[in-house]
């Protein structure tokens, strides 16, 4: 942490400026809306239905203009719902502040050169609208409403969202599944899985929280209701993760379970659970995760009967590929034939060709925008990618080649840090020997959001904040770590450890 005094006084003059519009009653409740309106957002433009309205005159650009706009509204609603920031002595985390600083000038200096007026407009958002919510969730009141309504409007969508896929299953099956994949209510597998990712973020925390944390009685019917939602929507997720067969997403989860599963073992072994509570967790955990299986497998067959596909089919043979009818699926892939660069042994072409067997045609994706990186950025992609389907867009699928691409090899190098540092930001939080308390849970939900963006980074290009689910989440969770007053230093030994 460093304090940058002209910094503090500018956010001040900011955070005084617009302090006489605020919200002071039902903070926690406006927030979980608004998020879940944001969240809503996302989601609209990928609904199944969306490409209907066409047939009233509603375009899917003017859903998604509109559902950007409200974005930037509600953005701004959660902004003035927080308390005005009385702390002065305020300090800046560098080792967030200054890669981003990097991406918004890297990012301004390209929209000016390549008259691009998108790279401009993201650096003025992340500039004069995240700096400002950061800076007053460096009050720990604050910021404890925010994570607490974060997490509270992130779970309600996405049990509506899993309630959504069980609803209209048979509806949208015929048009749903393309590859042997399941796309569930919206029109892309990868998309779904970004979604199941964070539902599996969020419900982990709640049931961490639960557990170690408030040491609740679950043998009360609201927490014990509470914990049955949480551990029924992450199975849900699981299973629906497993027929997407987005390999990305699936890496994302079982880094984020991974985590959780190594805090849930820490937990035990610092936390007194007594029997009676930890039967009580049992018996629920085993009766939502065997509802859940259950309900996925039947939201499974009824598919398959309404594709024509005979044969009864697990949950497993469709996340290994062991159906075989295949005609009567949807083939969108628009990939027409193995290719590799030019001039490569015959070692080289081996490990090339098992590379781009690992990460389906990615790696040639990623070597052909290679050749097209600099230190400024670009307006868009004028390049055609050999072997791809004429007219059919192929981003970069990956997130930090994404940013490089579109900023430079310097707004590159500070995503990259940005995601190294919350990498380490996780393994802190892994190996921490202090039990977490109700007002310092913020690192414990970036870790989890963390792992989940980079994960699927690797494989996607997810950097569009207004457009996809898992962006607006870890951003969101960051700004909870840009700013701290001086005496909660999160690089401390004592705090960390």
């Amino acid at each position: 942490m460093y304090e940058l005094k002209s910094l503090n006084k500018m956010l001040t003059l900011i955070d005084g400026l617009v302090g006489h519009v605020r919200i002071k009653k039902r903070q926690h409740i406006i927030i979980s809306l608004a998020v879940f309106g944001m969240m809503m957002t996302t989601f609209s433009k990928f609904f199944f239905f969306t490409d209907r309205l066409s047939n009233y005159g509603i375009s899917p650009r003017m859903v998604s203009v509109f559902g950007s706009g409200l974005f930037f509204v509600l953005l701004i609603l959660i902004f003035i719902s927080l308390d005005k920031n009385t702390d002065t002595d305020v300090k800046f985390n560098t080792w967030i502040g200054i890669p981003l600083l990097l991406i918004v000038v890297s990012y301004l200096i390209t929209g000016i050169v390549e008259k691009a007026p998108k790279q401009i407009v993201w650096a003025l958002v992340y500039s004069f609208v995240f700096v400002p919510i950061s800076y007053r969730l460096a009050n720990s009141d604050n910021r404890k409403i925010f994570i607490k309504s974060l997490v509270t409007g992130v779970a309600a969508y996405g049990i509506l969202v899993l309630i959504l896929n069980v609803a209209l299953s048979p509806v949208v099956a015929r048009n749903s599944y393309y590859r042997l994949r399941y796309t569930g209510v919206l029109t892309n597998p990868t998309i779904l899985g970004y979604n199941l990712n964070i539902f599996i973020v969020v419900y982990a925390y709640i049931i961490y929280k639960k557990v170690f944390v408030d040491k609740a009685n679950f043998r009360k019917l609201s927490d014990g209701l509470v914990l049955a939602i949480a551990i029924w929507g992450m199975s849900m997720s699981w299973f629906a993760i497993l027929l997407t067969k987005s390999r990305g997403s699936f890496l994302g989860i079982l880094g984020v379970m991974f985590f959780f599963a190594v805090m849930c073992i820490k937990g035990l072994f610092k936390i007194h659970i007594n029997a009676k509570n930890l039967v009580t967790i049992l018996v629920i955990a085993v009766v939502m995760m065997l509802s859940a299986y259950k309900l996925s497998d039947s939201i499974l067959q009824r598919d398959l009967k309404a594709l024509n596909i005979k044969g009864h089919y697990t949950i497993t043979h469709m996340m290994f590929g062991r159906i075989q009818e295949k005609s009567n699926f949807k083939n969108l892939d628009g990939y027409n034939c193995y290719m590799e660069p030019k001039n490569l042994t015959e070692a080289q072409r081996k490990v090339w060709r098992d590379l781009d067997k690992l990460t389906t045609h990615r790696v040639w994706i990623w070597y052909i925008y290679s050749q097209h990186l600099g230190f400024i950025g670009h307006k868009n992609r004028t390049f055609i990618i050999p072997g791809y389907t004429k007219g059919l867009e192929r981003q970069s699928h990956n997130a930090t080649l994404e940013v490089t691409f579109n900023g430079g090899y310097i707004a590159g190098f500070g995503f990259l840090l940005i995601e190294i540092t919350t990498g380490i930001y996780a393994l802190i939080t892994l190996f921490r020997k202090k039990e977490y308390a109700d007002n310092n849970l913020e690192m414990l939900f970036l870790s989890l959001a963390a792992i989940a963006f980079c994960m699927n980074g690797i494989f996607s290009t997810i950097n569009t904040l207004t457009t996809y689910s898992i962006t607006m989440m870890y951003y969101m969770a960051l700004t909870t770590v840009g700013f701290r007053k001086s005496d909660e230093s999160l690089t401390t030994t004592k705090q960390q450890l």
